[in-house]
């Protein structure tokens, strides 16, 4: 089993301060884009919000007493040899159970990654942030090529994505923006410095927020007392 590598290739590990504030800024502004269409996902305690992908569309929801899954692909999936997800799940309870930040989340996912990975995993924070009033944490992780058949790929196939989790009131939120088809070279893998900021800006901004908000009311809310 190969654990997750703490640093990645150079090219990807200038990203952490070339493009790191860029993109944190870009998730947890809340400017909102007229052109695109605004999501609001209730799930559980509380509701994400973000930008719908132009011609996206939802391909995929699921929700049982634990988790809660919301998946957005292309309208025209078939366009690139590489599928893209964007993928918003959402897991009951956990943030209220634990004191662990976000960070731990993405660790576990790493992880499991890892654990189906033919080579060392592309694993890298760029750091935490905040989204809206809540803690979140942001990285790049992605497997060159993976070694097995898993839930998210097969054998022989590479991945890699930006993963934002956030810790809610009650309940953990990951947001999973993935890359998957080909395997690739760790050192040149298919989302990279010269087009990072293209995938970061599909759904920004990104927003959590009480049941029921609208964005401009989300915006607006004070913080919860602690």
């Amino acid at each position: 089993m190969h654990e997750p590598a703490t640093r990645g290739p150079s090219a990807l590990r200038r990203l952490s301060t070339l493009l790191g504030a860029v993109i944190l800024a870009q998730l947890a502004t809340p400017a909102l884009a007229e052109e695109r269409s605004t999501v609001m996902l209730p799930m559980f305690s509380q509701e994400i919000i973000l930008m719908q992908p132009e011609n996206w569309h939802i391909s995929y929801q699921h929700q049982d007493a634990k988790k809660a899954v919301v998946e957005f692909i292309p309208a025209d999936l078939n366009s690139s040899d590489q599928e893209e997800t964007l993928t918003v799940e959402a897991y009951k309870g956990l943030a209220g159970q634990t004191t662990y930040g976000p960070e731990i989340i993405l660790k576990t996912i790493g992880t499991e990654l890892a654990a189906h990975c033919s080579q060392p995993l592309i694993n890298m924070p760029l750091e935490a942030t905040m989204v809206g009033h809540y803690k979140g944490y942001v990285s790049l992780m992605g497997c060159p090529e993976a070694s097995e058949d898993n839930e998210d790929t097969l054998a022989g196939q590479g991945q890699i994505g930006l993963y934002v989790s956030i810790k809610g009131r009650q309940d953990f939120y990951v947001i999973r923006h993935r890359l998957q088809g080909e395997s690739f070279e760790a050192s040149r893998p298919p989302i990279n410095p010269q087009n990072f900021l293209n995938y970061v800006a599909k759904s920004s901004p990104l927003m959590l927020c009480e049941l029921g908000d609208t964005p401009q009311s989300c915006m607006q809310r004070p913080a919860a007392a602690p």
